[in-house]
Order: structure tokens, then sequence, then C-alpha cells
């Protein structure tokens, strides 16, 4: 009778988890589209977004495990979400500040790149490599392909850098890049899916948007920001149960064949993704 109970109380956690990881999921993608809105509909609710909000959150800020990590991601991005309210604010003064915003949002790849370069040297995480250089060469190649082209802010009020927005298969890649860094890399706060879902629902928004990479960092951005004053990739938050996907645990097993297939697969995702664009679009 007791092992009934058990199996029972075991199968009602596993529907709790999942059943609450979905619902978590709904609820992201519904704040990331309400931030890229208002973002959207006038410069100074970014501003409030992307600059206020940080700086008021870092006085709640609770120093985490990899608050190296968390400082790096947020001044870049915070850097990235500055350059796209001055090409706003320059729109609606009508300075054409467009070819040297353009460099600008050159400079912040770089430095964005390689940042993730480092510290995926720096922690051996050399299974995210080839991915992380991949999406470099890619933007490299955006970069030029688009020489001489403005950034630009249309009508619905969205920043599209280097003459438009992000390529198809830039976009592809970064699903392939992005998945690879969260699961391998950061796959440490597994199975706890908040984080990951949250992301995800950021990736989700960019991908409907047509401001990919700006619709992605700004939402990212606020919830690296959010994370890091109520820690909700904690296990603990809400409870061990809520929001909890345990065969994502596997991820955690080097010994397991998805932790060995997984990126292989990520990366050669990768690889084809840029060969398309470099050879056929």
């Amino acid at each position: 009778m007791s092992l009934v109970k058990a199996t029972n109380s075991n199968a009602k956690r596993i529907l709790y988890s999942y059943v609450t990881s979905l619902l978590f999921f709904i609820v992201s993608l519904g704040y990331c589209y309400f931030i890229l809105r208002i973002s959207q509909y006038h410069y100074v609710f970014e501003i409030l977004i992307a600059i206020v909000f940080p700086l008021v959150g870092s006085r709640f800020f609770k120093k985490a495990d990899n608050w190296p990590d968390m400082k790096r991601l947020i001044l870049l991005e915070t850097g990235f979400n500055i350059l796209c309210i001055i090409s706003k604010v320059t729109d609606d003064l009508q300075v054409d500040w467009g070819v040297l915003l353009s460099w600008m949002f050159a400079i912040f790849f770089f430095f964005q790149t390689f940042g993730f370069l480092i510290s995926q040297v720096k922690k051996k995480k050399y299974k995210c490599l080839p991915s992380s250089i991949l999406m470099g060469i890619a933007l490299v190649f955006w970069f030029f392909d688009s020489l001489g082209e403005k950034t630009i802010v249309t009508g619905n009020g969205e920043v599209q850098f280097w003459g438009g927005n992000a390529p198809m298969y830039l976009q592809v890649m970064y699903v392939f890049w992005v998945s690879n860094v969260f699961l391998i890399e950061f796959r440490q706060y597994l199975p706890k899916a908040t984080m990951y879902l949250a992301h995800a629902a950021t990736v989700v928004i960019a991908l409907m948007s047509n401001e990919f990479f700006h619709a992605r960092i700004l939402t990212a951005s606020n919830l690296f920001v959010l994370n890091l004053i109520i820690v909700y990739k904690s296990m603990d938050w809400n409870g061990r149960y809520f929001s909890v996907i345990p065969s994502l645990a596997v991820f955690k097993d080097d010994s397991h064949w998805v932790t060995r297939v997984f990126p292989m697969i990520m990366n050669i995702g990768c690889v084809l993704a840029l060969l398309y664009g470099l050879f056929i679009v």
C-alpha cells in the first residue's frame, strides 16, 4: 500500500513539474513580448527597461556562483541596449548617425564573441567553442556583406543595424549556438528549468520579431538582471518541484551519450547554416 502511495505521490510531483514548466514558459513569453512591445512604443520606455531597471536593481543583486559571467553579460548587453537607444533618439531628432552606429554595433559583437570564447576556454567548455567561433565568423560575414549600410529604425520602432534584420540563416545558427551554451556550458542548474525556459521564450519572441538581435538582447539582459534580484534559477525557488524537467538532468552526466552527441549536433547545425548563408543565399 505504501508503495502505491509513493508511486502516486511521485507521479503527482512529475505532473506538477511539467505543468508548472509549461505555465512558466507561457508567462515568460508574455513578459518578454510586453518588454519588447513597450520598448518599440517609445525610447523612454527602453531607457527605463535597459538602464534605469539595472541601476535600481543593482542595489538588490545577490551575487550568485556565476557572478563574473553575469556581470560581464549585463555590462556588455547594456552597452548594446544603449546603442539601440541612441539609434532611436538620433532617428527621432533626424540626426544621421547610421553608419557610425553600424560600426559601434560591430565593436559590440567583437567584444561579445571574444568574451564568450575566453570564458569557454577558461571553463574548459571546449564542446561549445566550435559553435561560438562559427557564430563569430557568421557575424563578420554579415557585417562585411552589408558594409556601408546604415543602422535604421523602422516606423514600428524596430532597430535594424547593418541595413536590416539578421538573415534567417544567422537566426537559425543562433538557435543552435544558444542551445549549446545553455545546455552544455550552463548545465549546472538543471533539472530546474526556469532559466532555460525564460531564455527560450526570449529567443521565440526574437524569432517572431523584425529585429532579432535587439529583441533577444533587450529581453535577455532584463532576465539576467531579474535573476540576480530574485534568483529564479535556484532549485529552491518556488519549491524544489516547481518548473523542473527531470529528463534534462541527463545533460549533467558526462558519461551519457546525450552529452556527447548533443553538442556535436549543435556544432554541425551551425556549420550547415553558415554554409547555406555563404554559398546559397
